[in-house]
């Protein structure tokens, strides 16, 4: 089994955020695994990946993710290597080895499969309110979408792809190019990119919404074998790592 990490962050990270990463959870991934950050500009020697595309909020994430999509299918000789593809937020932390546990149960499923945690937005997607400003989408949809509820995957505590939803949602995104719907709220496009492609989803709690210390106050969870953790700090990669 092999899986590539694709990870949104920014060249202004390349010593903080990054190296918390590359410090911690990315030094146990395995032999066949490897990954990559996504950037603004591509560089080479710290695995980034860029497109010349904005830093910083708006955007910049869900058209970071975009090209990156477009790249991988116009080099899908070099990526079809890799059995699932795993997305992260830049204060994401992942258990790997958890994660190929719970992705070894999966292993015989070829047909296209999305993983992650749901959210459920009470708002049509076309329009979605943010915390701090209002977010319009940039594209409508090819195909109609229902009035809410609308169930939208979380970002920020990660997903996984296997190699044929991949390789369809690139597809999607190469094909439709500058017309691929975007929004601010990239985990929202990104749901409606996986709605456009038909790609069924696996809902797990196991993607943690919320920090390391924070899992205390969901006593039902903390048995769990938590995949990943949200909103972390330098401090909790480091003792979060420390106590494997």
């Amino acid at each position: 089994m092999s899986i590539l990490h694709y990870i949104l962050t920014g060249k202004a990270f390349a010593e903080t955020k990054n190296r918390w990463h590359e410090n911690t959870w990315l030094k146990r991934i395995g032999p066949d695994d490897d990954y990559v950050f996504l950037e603004g500009e591509s560089d080479t020697e710290r695995k980034a990946f860029g497109a010349g595309t904005a830093e910083g909020p708006g955007l910049s994430s869900i058209i970071k993710i975009k090209e990156f999509y477009k790249h991988i299918v116009n080099k899908w000789q070099f990526f079809s290597y890799y059995d699932w593809f795993v997305f992260s937020d830049s204060d994401c932390y992942i258990y790997a080895e958890t994660l190929k546990n719970f992705l070894f149960d999966f292993r015989n499923h070829v047909s296209p499969l999305f993983i992650g945690r749901l959210n459920l937005l009470t708002e049509h997607p076309g329009f979605f309110k943010g915390d701090t400003h209002n977010c319009q989408m940039s594209k409508f949809l090819r195909k109609e979408v229902p009035w809410g509820p609308f169930i939208c995957h979380n970002g920020g505590c990660g997903w996984v792809l296997n190699k044929s939803a991949m390789l369809q949602l690139c597809s999607y995104v190469n094909y439709y190019g500058d017309e691929t719907i975007i929004s601010e709220h990239y985990d929202l496009a990104h749901s409606l990119w996986l709605h456009d492609c038909d790609i069924p989803m696996v809902h797990t709690r196991l993607f943690r919404t919320e920090a390391y210390q924070n899992l205390k106050d969901f006593g039902d969870y903390r048995d769990d074998n938590v995949i990943t953790l949200h909103y972390m700090k330098e401090e909790d990669f480091n003792y979060v790592d420390s106590q494997l």
